[in-house]
């Protein structure tokens, strides 16, 4: 590998939660590889063998539980930081974005049911939805002051200053509630326009620059709600600011272009 490659794990859409593939509790001949991270150490322990490859860097793009409640967090937990023990990276070398089944259905409905009683209309984007979501980001973080995950600001800009690069941790949930119509992916111009102003910097600086999204940025999906709603937006804004975009929600790996030279991954 050239001196200044960056190796990147890239996983998405995990899913923490009763339907989870790799359970803790799974009964099986073959029990040692019977979680997560059984496999995933297995296979990334191979390619350290084979190819000298170990990555440096890993970024989840989204939907870490099944429906954002609080064991399920707590099972990711122990996922993350056992990757972390194997890969010796510290935290702030694992990037973390939420997806549509990070967004808590039913503290959203509570609150848009109080809202009702209280006789006041909900504030988008429903801050209460991502409330499990933002005690394990904080918990996680909790020694990175730079990272947050905030009320104001719930989208987070992640910096790597050992590796020279930096990335945009986007929320592609803002419109996500409990209600079926709201079940799309939507960035905002407000949070695309921040970050632009934020990479120009780093751009100035010779930085690598990636963007991590969880929806779909490439048009073609089946259903609408597979793609990003405000895409167009988000590469007319951002094509000249990243040279990298990595996103899941498909769970599929497809491979496109935002630019001629900025390359769309997704897990």
């Amino acid at each position: 590998m050239p001196e200044k490659s960056i190796t990147i794990l890239h996983v998405s859409d995990l899913q923490f939660g009763v339907n989870h593939r790799f359970g803790l509790d799974i009964i099986s001949p073959d029990a040692k590889h019977d979680t997560l991270l059984g496999r995933l150490t297995q296979d990334l322990d191979s390619l350290r063998e084979a190819y000298g490859l170990r990555p440096d860097l890993a970024v989840f793009t989204g939907d870490l539980t099944e429906w954002g409640k609080k064991p399920e967090f707590e099972s990711l937990r122990g996922f993350v930081d056992g990757l972390c023990k194997h890969l010796e990276l510290p935290h702030d070398r694992i990037i973390m974005i939420p997806g549509n089944h990070d967004v808590n259905r039913v503290l959203c409905k509570n609150y848009f049911e109080l809202c009702g009683e209280e006789g006041v209309l909900p504030v988008p984007y429903y801050w209460e939805k991502w409330k499990y979501y933002e005690t394990f980001f904080d918990q996680f973080y909790r020694d990175i002051p730079k990272i947050q995950f905030t009320h104001e600001q719930p989208y987070t800009l992640f910096e790597i200053p050992e590796l020279q690069c930096v990335v945009a941790g986007l929320n592609s949930a803002m419109q996500e509630s409990h209600r079926d119509e709201d079940h799309y992916g939507f960035v905002g111009e407000v949070q695309l326009r921040w970050f632009q102003g934020q990479l120009d910097g780093y751009k100035q600086k010779g930085w690598f620059r990636i963007a991590a999204v969880h929806h779909n940025v490439q048009r073609g999906a089946v259903d609408d709600n597979e793609n990003l709603r405000d895409a167009d937006d988000l590469t007319s804004i951002l094509e000249d600011a990243v040279n990298m975009l990595l996103h899941g929600h498909v769970h599929q790996t497809k491979v496109g272009w935002l630019t001629q030279k900025a390359p769309i991954l997704a897990a």
